[in-house]
């Protein structure tokens, strides 16, 4: 219940120090099966009304919000797909493009977009520029006053992304949309 590249590599490091350790494959590959994610890192979790949440809020950049849309619009078997999306920081001077270029990308993926923060106001930019319609797009400043209508929203079979820079603190709004 883990996905994205970062996962990948860490598990490829894994199989490189267990080879030179002289554990074989099979060893390597058991020891692998118990393998959790850190907290808020690509890791699929129950959600409330029995939908999941794609977690990977503990931090984003322009390219790992962007692999996580891709995920999110890769997996099958959901009814909706969310994306709630908080401001990249530390991008700089193309601040406003790289938002928008993520916005472009989840509206190839997403269903449902909601948007926390300044910055990401230029994401449901992209997304409505790329034809995702503007009924289904939701922009917050704060996480606090977009959880609300989040919570309205949210329907059984949901897979929810919940992304944003740790400045963000989008983990607060997983703990409020998780399974109890």
């Amino acid at each position: 219940k883990i996905f994205g590249k970062e996962q990948i590599y860490s598990a490829l490091v894994a199989t490189v120090v267990g080879t030179i350790l002289g554990l074989n494959l099979v060893e390597i590959s058991q020891a692998l099966k118990n393998y959790q994610s850190l907290p808020g890192k690509m890791k699929l979790i129950p959600g409330m009304k029995n939908s999941q949440i794609l977690d990977d809020s503990q931090s984003a950049t322009t390219f790992s919000m962007m692999e996580a849309i891709g995920i999110l619009g890769q997996l099958q078997s959901f009814k909706r797909k969310v994306a709630v999306l908080g401001d990249v920081t530390g991008i700089g001077k193309y601040t406003i493009e790289a938002h928008e270029a993520i916005g472009e990308r989840v509206a190839k993926s997403a269903d449902l977009l909601f948007t926390i923060g300044a910055r990401a106001k230029f994401i449901a930019q992209g997304a409505q520029a790329k034809g995702l319609a503007l009924d289904k797009i939701f922009q917050f400043d704060t996480i606090e006053s977009g959880l609300l209508r989040l919570l309205k929203e949210i329907k059984e079979g949901d897979l929810i992304l919940v992304d944003g820079s740790k400045e963000m603190a989008m983990g607060k709004l997983v703990e409020k949309i998780k399974a109890e």
